[in-house]
C-alpha cells in the first residue's frame, strides 16, 4: 500500500475509532446511573476509559520503530553528540 494510501485509512480508522469509544463511553455511565449512584457510575466509568488506554499501549508496543527496508538515521559526530 502507498504511504498516501496508510495515512489515509489510519485517519478513517482513526475517526470512526475515536467515535466509537466516545459512544461507549457515554453509555457506560448512562447504564450506571441506572442503578442508582453517581460516584461508583463515575469510577465504573473511568476504569473502563483506563482499560481502553491501557490496551492501545500493546499495538504502540508492537508497531516497528523503523519502516521495513530502511535504515536507521545516521548518528551524529562524536563530537557532536550532546552530553
Amino acid at each position: 500500500m502507498q504511504p498516501v494510501g496508510q495515512a489515509l485509512v489510519a485517519g478513517h480508522l482513526n475517526r470512526v475509532g475515536g467515535s466509537v469509544g466516545t459512544a461507549v463511553l457515554a453509555v457506560i455511565p448512562q447504564n450506571a446511573l441506572a442503578g442508582g449512584d453517581p460516584g461508583t457510575a463515575y469510577a465504573h466509568t473511568f476504569g473502563w476509559a483506563l482499560a481502553f488506554g491501557v490496551l492501545t499501549l500493546v499495538p504502540a508496543a508492537l508497531h516497528p520503530r523503523h519502516a521495513p527496508g530502511r535504515s536507521r538515521p545516521p548518528s551524529p559526530p562524536a563530537d557532536r553528540r550532546t552530553p
